[in-house]
């Protein structure tokens, strides 16, 4: 309910019981219960305070989580290349995490999730198959983006990310990749890049990255 409107039904509640005969015992059980009331609408206050990421002057970041799978490295530097992106965005912060050394919690608050993976025969690796196959987080309601590395071009990166994509759905996220919505550089289904990437492809990522932060955060008004 609209907090402004459980404010006026209290001042109804209140202006009747000026005009009300009762009992004393029934005055003070309604007052009681006006006060709790009130108490409550004061944790609504303080809630919407948090949204608007203004609490006792502290700024509190929206976050944004970024899960990879990454046996030579390549992609984990280009999940550090999504970190830097991401937090180009005033009020975001952005925290890389292997799966094999995941932070629940900072997962269970974030807004987005990036997923990371190495293409293995044309889709994305076991292991991050495995793993979001056995997670036991709620990630259902997150906005759900990916990025994929190859060894080559034509090796089959595409795939893996829009099977990537499937799962992150089965598992109720809000799949996003900018597309072409913004102009160049386009990404389809995700960021590519070949092994780590060239300068060009690492371009791109943080560009990527930076695109999804912002418009997470005006979708969900941080």
């Amino acid at each position: 309910m609209n907090l402004n409107i459980v404010k006026e039904k209290i001042n109804k509640i209140e202006d009747d019981m000026n005009v009300l005969i009762m009992k004393p015992e029934d005055f003070a059980k309604i007052k009681h219960q006006i006060m709790v009331i009130k108490i409550l609408f004061s944790f609504g206050n303080l809630e919407r305070c948090n949204r608007k990421k203004k609490f006792k002057g502290v700024d509190i970041k929206m976050k944004i989580a970024i899960i990879y799978h990454s046996e030579t490295g390549n992609t984990q530097k280009v999940a550090n290349l999504i970190a830097k992106g991401v937090e180009k965005i005033e009020g975001v912060e952005a925290k890389c995490m292997s799966i094999d050394n995941v932070d629940k919690e900072f997962i269970e608050d974030a807004k987005a999730v990036f997923f990371g993976t190495p293409t293995y025969a044309g889709s994305y690796s076991w292991q991050m198959k495995k793993w979001l196959d056995t997670c036991k987080l709620k990630l259902a309601g997150k906005v759900g983006c990916v990025f994929a590395t190859e060894n080559y071009l034509g090796g089959g990166a595409d795939n893996a990310e829009l099977a990537l994509l499937s799962e992150l759905l089965v598992k109720g996220m809000f799949v996003y990749s900018v597309g072409s919505s913004e102009g160049k550089p386009y990404t389809h289904f995700g960021a590519v890049c070949i092994k780590d990437g060239d300068e060009d492809q690492k371009k791109r990522v943080e560009i990527f990255a930076e695109r999804v932060a912002k418009n997470v955060k005006k979708l969900f008004n941080e």
